[in-house]
This record gives C-alpha cells, sequence and structure tokens, in this order.
C-alpha cells in the first residue's frame, strides 16, 4: 500500500509514499538513504543544471538536503524541445542548426560522453546517482525494466551499449540488427570522486519527425575529429502499448525504485519530492555557476573539435564554392576560403574579410552578410542586388 502526504520545505513540496515493502534481508547490509526528486522545470538547461547539482552537491545545503552525498537518488525530469550533444561532440556534425535555430529548439552540451539526442516532453529523463561504494549499474536497469514490465506489461530488456529495448518487428525489419527489439531507451555515466551518475531517457511519444528534422544533416560534406553517434532505430512506448504516459511511467519508476532500495533496507522513509529550480538559484552559487556554464555559447557551440564544411552551389550570376575551417565554433581567419566563376569579385573578396573569425551558426553568417551589404552599399560599381545577397544569405544559413 501507498500512503501519500503532501508538505513544502526549503522549496520542496514532499510527497512522502511509505511503502510496505519486503523486510531488511539478513544477508545484506542495510544501505544508505534513498530519495526521489521530480523537476518543477521543462526547461532543460535549468534541468541538466539541476542534475549536476544532485551530482556534486555543494558542502553547505539546508538541512532537508544535508545528505544528497551519500544518499542513493533518482531524478526524473522533462524537457521541452532541445537536442543534447556528448561531451566532445560537433553540433554541425550531429544536428541541423538552422533548423534549430529556426524553431527555438535548445542545443545542450553534457558534461558527460554520448551522443547527440532529441528530446521534447515526450520523452522523460531519468538519473540515478550513487554512492561510487555501492554503485551497480544492472541495478538501475532493473529498476528501469520493471517499471515498464511491471506497469505496462512491455517485456523490456538491456541490450549492448547501454540501451533497453523492446520486443517489436515489422515486416521491414526482416534481415536487419532490429529484428525482435527496437530500442527505447539509452545511458550514459560519469564517475566523480565518491560519485556516480547514471542517466538515460524513455521514449513515451516522443515526435518522430522532430528527431529527423533536427538530427544528422543528410546533405554536409563534413569531415571530423569528433565522435560520431551511434545510430539506432528506436520506438515509442506508446507505440507498443496505448495506455503508456509519462504521469504513469513517472508513477511506475519511482514504486520500482522505493521497493528496490526498501527491499535493500534503505534508512528512513523513501520520499517523492518536486525540486524547485528557483529555490536553487536562490540558494546556490553552484547552481547559478552551472546553469551561465551551460547557457555560455562558447561551451555549448566553442568546445567543438576542429572541422571542415565544404558548401558549393550554383546559383544565376555564378557559382561559389565555401571550404570552412571552423576552430573553437568560429570561422577561423587563415584557413577559410571562397571560390568562384561570379563577375562579381567585390561581393567574393567583401565575404572573405567578413565571415573571417565571426562564429560558425546563423547568428554570426547573418552578421557577416550584412557588414557584406553595407561594403555593396558603398561600391556603387558592384551591382550586387539585395534579392542577391538575400538568398545568398538563406542558402548559407540553411546549409550549415
Amino acid at each position: 500500500a501507498v500512503k501519500q502526504a503532501t508538505t513544502r520545505l526549503f522549496g520542496l513540496r514532499v510527497c512522502r509514499r511509505h511503502f510496505n515493502g519486503p523486510a531488511k534481508s539478513a544477508d545484506r547490509k542495510p544501505v544508505h538513504s534513498a530519495r526521489i526528486f521530480i523537476s518543477s522545470s521543462h526547461n532543460s538547461l535549468e534541468n541538466i543544471s539541476a542534475e549536476e547539482f544532485l551530482f556534486a552537491p555543494p558542502a553547505e545545503l539546508p538541512e532537508n538536503l544535508n545528505n544528497l552525498k551519500n544518499c542513493h537518488t533518482l531524478f526524473l525530469w522533462q524537457n521541452k524541445p532541445c537536442v543534447f550533444i556528448g561531451r566532445h561532440q560537433n553540433p554541425w556534425k550531429e544536428c541541423n542548426i538552422s533548423k534549430m535555430d529556426e524553431d527555438q529548439v535548445t542545443l545542450l552540451r553534457r558534461f558527460s560522453g554520448g551522443g547527440a539526442v532529441y528530446q521534447d516532453m515526450g520523452n522523460l529523463c531519468w538519473s540515478f546517482f550513487s554512492p561510487l561504494s555501492d554503485y551497480d549499474k544492472q541495478r538501475n536497469m532493473d529498476i528501469v525494466t520493471g517499471a515498464i514490465q511491471k506497469e505496462f506489461n512491455i517485456q523490456a530488456f538491456p541490450s549492448g551499449r547501454n540501451d533497453i529495448l523492446v520486443p517489436f518487428t515489422e515486416p521491414s525489419d526482416v534481415g536487419s540488427n532490429t529484428v525482435g527489439g527496437r530500442k527505447i531507451s539509452g545511458s550514459a555515466f560519469k564517475i566523480a570522486g565518491e560519485r556516480v551518475l547514471h542517466h538515460g531517457t524513455v521514449l513515451v511519444d516522443v515526435d518522430v519527425n522532430g528527431m529527423l528534422k533536427y538530427l544528422n544533416p543528410s546533405k554536409a560534406k563534413l569531415k571530423s575529429k569528433g565522435v560520431d553517434s551511434v545510430k539506432g532505430r528506436v520506438i515509442n512506448l506508446k507505440q507498443v502499448n496505448e495506455g503508456v504516459s509519462i504521469d504513469r511511467l513517472v508513477s511506475a519508476l519511482s514504486n520500482s525504485f522505493i521497493e528496490t532500495y526498501r527491499s535493500r533496507g534503505a534508512k528512513d522513509d523513501i520520499t517523492v519530492e518536486t525540486l524547485d529550480v528557483d529555490f536553487l538559484k536562490e540558494i546556490s552559487p553552484n547552481y547559478r555557476k552551472t546553469l551561465s556554464s551551460m547557457t555560455d555559447w562558447d561551451w555549448r557551440y566553442g568546445k567543438t573539435p576542429e572541422f571542415t564544411h565544404e558548401m558549393n552551389h550554383r546559383f544565376s550570376w555564378g557559382e561559389v564554392t565555401f571550404l570552412f575551417y571552423v576552430e573553437k565554433g568560429r570561422i577561423h581567419e587563415k584557413e577559410f576560403a571562397i571560390y568562384s566563376d561570379s563577375l562579381y569579385p567585390s561581393l567574393i573578396d567583401s565575404m572573405k574579410n567578413r565571415l573571417k573569425g565571426k562564429s560558425y551558426d546563423v547568428e554570426g553568417i547573418r552578421k557577416a552578410m550584412n557588414e557584406v551589404a553595407s561594403d555593396m552599399m558603398e561600391d556603387a560599381e558592384s551591382g550586387i542586388s539585395w534579392d542577391l545577397l538575400e538568398e545568398l544569405q538563406e542558402w548559407l544559413c540553411e546549409n550549415l
């Protein structure tokens, strides 16, 4: 039986669930305390900063948070449309940056590794935090798969590269490596000191069109030193069982976590608490610093490995090839080149000068092209029209 009572302590709305689970096994030592947090925010930058706060909590905390370092913790959160990339990935290789800018889809770079992942409100993120001395990846995977099996009667199972699959086969799968299983979850982990973070996602009802729209631009001619994402065939849980919902999955994961740690003799009651990110902003300089870092352009784009990107197109006024060499998210001043058979040499010279050093994103391209337009206005003999410049600018932005 599960009983609930709600209070609010230090910015946390606490929902106590007293689980009458199995008695503590005689052959197991009592484990550390266990807690569950659900984020109050759907802002991906705030949520990933909250995850970092829970992973490396500061020394001085309000009394109701002072056991975080020695606590097994489950953090559940959802994000509005965004794309997460790994610490060493190239966003221009992994993502369609121009479409993301156009649709206001947030780009985030994780502190940990892993591949590029699109998320929206049809996706549930889970994060397990454990003391290094009692970390067990398989236990975490069992909590997730057990919740899905028990609540939705879907036989989820771990597979390879930290993934979770569900049985699902279509005729088009025959002969492929997806026969018998489709991916509904992927995960990664990192260790710092005596603390371990194991985090992942569950696809419940994610907009698959968004995944196709914002990930892996297929026509870009990119050569990079970055890490490639591993491509996989995925499926939403709702396609397997129409009764699946985020709310039910949150409840199922919470109960599975509670059962697991009560059976292992967790100290104190296990509580389900709403983590108020506005409260974290008030009490924690560490949280504010992390949020600022996550938002910073240099972290999200500038940490990209060096890469080249070649663009070519024939316009009505001539053919042009851009060879971009990008370092720390900016167009390299010495290696950047433009080749063209155009009869507008002043335009090519202006673009060479104005694009150098600019950030390699839509904002940087537009800024450079505005400067080019000013140059052309001052050159009465250039013969360059506004329509020509606008067409060129939009083509560049669309092909980043």
